[in-house]
C-alpha cells in the first residue's frame, strides 16, 4: 500500500489532560497547533481545569467530568478525528512540548518507511526530559536469544525498529487502529501504550523511532540519578498500576513469551528498587502488593480506594 501523499495527510492531535499546569498546557497548544490540522483536548478532570483553547476553529475540548484514563481518551479521540476526516492521530501528554518540526519529521519518516514496503503501525520521536535535558533512548525489540532490553539512539533522519512507543508523541494512521483495535481502557494508565504496541506487532505491524524528531517531555513526578541513568519517580498509586498491569500482561497469549519473561524480571527489579531507594516505602509496598493481587485476579479499571 502506498503511503498518503503529503497533500492528502490530515493529522489530528489529541492532548490527554488531567489537572494540567495551565501555563505548560498553553505552551503545548501553541507549539502543536501550527503542525496539525485538528486539535482535540480530552479533559479527564474538571471543566475549569482547561482555559479557552487557542484557535477555536480547529480545536475541540471534550470534558469527561471524571478521570476515565488514557485508553478511553484515545478511543474518543480516534472517533472524533475520523469524523473530522483525519487519517493520522498524534497522541500527546499534557506536559509535552514538541519541536517545531516534530510532526513534519514523523510524517516523512512514516512515508519513507512505507515506500520501502514496511508495515508501519506508528512512529514516534526522541524524548528529551524538559527538566534535565536528558535524552531518553528507545528500547529495541527484545532479542529472542536473551532477555536483554537494548537501548538505541537513532542518528538524525534514521528510523529504527523499536519494542514499543510511549503514548506521548505516537503518530499512527487510522488504518492501524482499524486493524489492531483501540487501546484498552481497563488498563487505565500504565502499560496502555505498551500493550497496544505489542498487539500491533502481533498483527504484523512494526513501530519505529524517528531520529531528529524531538519531543520535550517530563516522565514521572520527579527523577533520580542512578548508576548514570535518569529514572522517573512516580506516586505509590502509579506503582500500583505498574505492578497490576504488568502482572496482567503476563497472561496475554498474543504477547511473546520472551517479552513476558523479560518484563517479569523488570517488574521484580522495579519492586525492589522502589522499596529501597524511594520514599513512602510502607505505602508503596501496600500499593504494589495490591497491584500484584489485582493483576493476578484480572481486576482492572480505575483503582477504588474505598473498595
Amino acid at each position: 500500500m502506498q503511503p498518503p501523499h503529503q497533500d492528502n495527510i490530515c493529522v489530528a492531535a489529541v492532548i490527554i489532560a488531567f489537572q494540567p499546569d495551565k501555563a505548560v498546557l498553553g505552551q503545548l497548544m501553541a507549539s502543536i497547533l501550527p503542525q496539525v490540522q485538528r486539535l482535540i483536548i480530552i479533559n479527564n478532570g474538571n471543566p475549569e481545569d482547561i482555559e479557552p483553547p487557542h484557535a477555536p476553529d480547529k480545536t475541540q475540548v471534550i470534558s469527561f467530568g471524571l478521570n476515565l484514563g488514557i485508553g478511553e481518551a484515545i478511543a474518543c479521540a480516534v472517533t472524533e478525528a475520523k469524523v473530522k476526516g483525519c487519517n493520522f492521530l498524534l497522541t500527546l501528554d499534557q506536559d509535552s512540548i514538541p519541536a517545531p518540526d516534530m510532526v513534519e519529521k514523523l510524517i516523512k519518516g512514516y512515508q519513507r518507511l512505507s515506500l520501502q514496503g514496511r508495515p508501519v503501525g506508528g512512529v514516534g520521536p526522541q524524548h528529551i526530559d524538559r527538566r534535565s535535558g536528558y535524552p531518553s533512548p528507545f528500547t529495541a525489540p527484545i532479542d529472542k536469544r536473551s532477555w536483554l532490553r537494548n537501548k538505541i539512539k537513532p542518528e538524525p533522519n534514521q528510523c529504527v525498529a523499536v519494542d514499543h512507543l510511549i503514548t506521548s508523541g505516537l503518530l499512527a494512521p487510522m488504518s492501524t487502529y482499524d486493524a489492531v483495535g483501540l487501546p484498552r481502557a481497563d488498563l487505565f494508565v500504565d502499560y496502555v501504550d505498551i500493550e497496544w504496541c505489542l498487539r500491533a506487532r502481533y498483527h504484523g505491524f512494526n513501530l519505529y523511532g524517528v531520529g531528529g524528531a524531538f519531543l520535550y517531555h517530563s516522565i514521572g513526578d520527579s527523577y533520580i540519578q542512578f548508576r548514570g541513568r535518569q529514572l522517573p519517580v512516580h506516586s505509590p498509586l502509579r506503582n500500583y498500576y505498574l505492578l497490576r498491569n504488568g502482572v496482567y500482561l503476563q497472561r496475554l497469549s498474543y504477547i511473546p513469551l520472551i517479552w513476558r519473561l523479560s518484563d517479569a524480571w523488570q517488574l521484580v527489579k522495579k519492586f525492589v528498587f522502589f522499596l529501597i531507594f524511594l520514599d513512602q516505602r510502607r505505602t508503596r509496598l501496600q500499593m504494589m502488593l495490591a497491584g500484584i493481587r489485582d493483576g493476578l485476579q484480572r481486576r482492572l479499571g480505575r483503582y477504588d480506594e474505598n473498595r
